[in-house]
């Protein structure tokens, strides 16, 4: 049976307790939002921690421009950015010019300078990974043309979206079917050509951590987010991964998107953890070492910081605010 999400926020907070360094967060009396994604309304637990997140999330997408680079990409780079500015990008913040990580032939790489896998810092000029963040961003932007363009790509080059060491694997830079589906299905939902990559069966390894794990969750919300419904199949797997890794805010955000709607511990995580979402500024890696924490198996051992100073979007929080309370 297909599950719509729901969206109703459970109106109880649950307080910490023990002595955990985490402050207790009160309830308050619920108040109606009005989600931008839908035409139905949210019963938000609480007032004042629904507009804390708010005010954090304004607060670093005011920022982001002050490390954007003359593209809008962040952290240009990066050998991931296109799927972080991807994901970004989907999240409401603007000015990214995704089409700077495009050649004039249609060739996608994993950042603007297109020179990742021939200075060897990657074993492929793009990989899944990448073209999942910009499948993100070419669904909320609408971006109909750059979808096609994309499939023409694709199927003129037999899904062989660049070139790596074969040794590592194909699945680097080769699209899987699920993958080219999920652009089918994109490309229907815009008002493009049906395509029959888009009857692939969905089938999802839920066995890993980390980002695979990661990978894994944002493509099935993706794929729910552009068909309007979820299979039971699949809430079932984004409860077998949340299980694996209780602590990370997104997996908790995405399996109660499409079950009782409770997101009181991502968003409670999202305050209140200030070593990895700091309040009054964008974090840095002297916060923690990682870029996205979402992406990483959420322990303590993973956010140890770093000594040199780079900023970050801050773009996890970005996105599971999205996620549940739209743009």
């Amino acid at each position: 049976m297909k599950k719509l999400p729901i969206i109703l926020i459970s109106l109880l907070l649950a307080c910490s307790s023990g002595t955990s360094n985490k402050k207790e967060t009160t309830v308050d009396e619920p108040v109606i939002n009005t989600n931008s994604n839908t035409s139905s309304s949210v019963i938000v637990p609480n007032k004042s921690i629904v507009e804390q997140l708010k005010e954090k999330r304004d607060l670093y997408l005011s920022l982001i421009p002050e490390i954007q680079d003359d593209d809008g990409f962040m952290e240009p780079n990066d050998c991931d950015t296109l799927l972080w500015n991807g994901l970004l990008g989907a999240s409401g913040v603007s000015g990214i010019d995704i089409k700077a990580s495009r050649n004039e032939n249609g060739q996608w790489f994993r950042r603007p300078s297109k020179d990742c896998y021939s200075k060897d810092e990657a074993g492929s000029t793009i990989s899944r990974d990448m073209i999942m963040g910009l499948l993100w961003y070419v669904w909320k932007n609408k971006e109909l043309k750059l979808a096609e363009e994309l499939y023409k790509y694709g199927s003129d080059n037999l899904w062989s979206m660049g070139e790596g060491n074969e040794e590592d694997g194909l699945d680097r830079y080769v699209m899987s079917p699920l993958l080219i589906g999920t652009l089918s299905l994109i490309i229907e939902k815009l008002g493009g050509e049906s395509h029959l990559y888009s009857y692939t069966p969905e089938i999802w390894n839920t066995d890993h951590l980390g980002y695979r794990a990661h990978l894994t969750v944002i493509h099935i919300l993706l794929r729910a987010d552009v068909q309007g419904e979820i299979e039971d199949s699949e809430i079932d797997d984004l409860k077998k991964l949340l299980d694996k890794d209780p602590k990370n805010p997104l997996f908790q955000a995405a399996y109660h998107l499409y079950t009782d709607g409770n997101q009181t511990k991502a968003i409670v995580e999202l305050l209140e953890n200030t070593s990895i979402w700091p309040k009054d500024r964008l974090p840095t890696n002297q916060d923690r070492c990682e870029r996205w924490p979402v992406q990483r198996e959420y322990t303590d051992k993973v956010f140890n910081p770093c000594d040199e100073e780079k900023l970050f979007a801050g773009g996890g929080l970005l996105f599971i605010y999205q996620l549940i309370l739209g743009n």
